[in-house]
């Protein structure tokens, strides 16, 4: 990830060159700013791994449904 007011380009670029990356940018920040955001990193994170795993990353506190 990267915010806007980062070099998304940047990033962009070295996104294209990794088969399975996932960009994302959050709009209004930078990347400190972001850090201290997981409550917009996460669900990223989350489909990210979803996809390339194949299965649900667990979320902790959250029991898991049978």
């Amino acid at each position: 990830y990267a915010g806007s007011e980062d070099e998304p380009a940047l990033v962009e670029r070295a996104v294209r060159a990794m088969p399975n990356a996932t960009f994302v940018e959050l709009s209004g920040m930078n990347h400190p700013t972001a850090f201290r955001r997981s409550d917009l990193i996460l669900p990223h994170v989350r489909r990210f791994l979803d996809r390339v795993v194949g299965a649900p990353a667990a979320m902790p506190g959250k029991a898991e449904s049978a």
